[in-house]
């Protein structure tokens, strides 16, 4: 070289064909991490749930299952669904509940907000 700067050829490729499917395969990747993270947390609570409320329905409810719905993972307040059946008065139902979440201590509180009833054999709407 004789003291003079090179000129070195800039490369330059078009990116944005690479990147935007992978920052789109990011996206669905974290979403469907907190979708999970949220199922998780459903769960939770779901199996959290189940034995209060047994233990608090005591007239021959049996509960077979428990579904919540937390909206994130910040949510204070959830909904809830408890399935049973109760043979000896041949029905069975769904208690309806309201949760509520205290984030800084893990403590839930719950109170059921409806009922509704169905008869074991005819599968006809009772009063609960």
């Amino acid at each position: 070289m004789d003291g003079r700067l090179a000129e070195v050829p800039l490369y330059q490729e078009d990116l944005h064909g690479v990147l935007r499917p992978a920052a789109v395969a990011f996206a669905v990747l974290c979403l469907a991490g907190a979708a999970q993270a949220a199922g998780g947390e459903n769960a939770e609570l779901a199996a959290v749930l189940k034995p209060a409320i047994q233990k608090r329905y005591t007239n021959g409810d049996v509960f077979s299952r428990v579904t919540c719905d937390v909206p994130s993972m910040k949510a204070t307040r959830a909904t809830c669904n408890a399935y049973f059946t109760n043979t000896g008065e041949q029905l069975k139902g769904v208690f309806h509940v309201d949760v509520t979440i205290a984030r800084s201590t893990g403590n839930i509180t719950w109170q059921e907000k409806s009922v509704s009833c169905t008869d074991l054999k005819s599968g006809k709407t009772l009063a609960c």
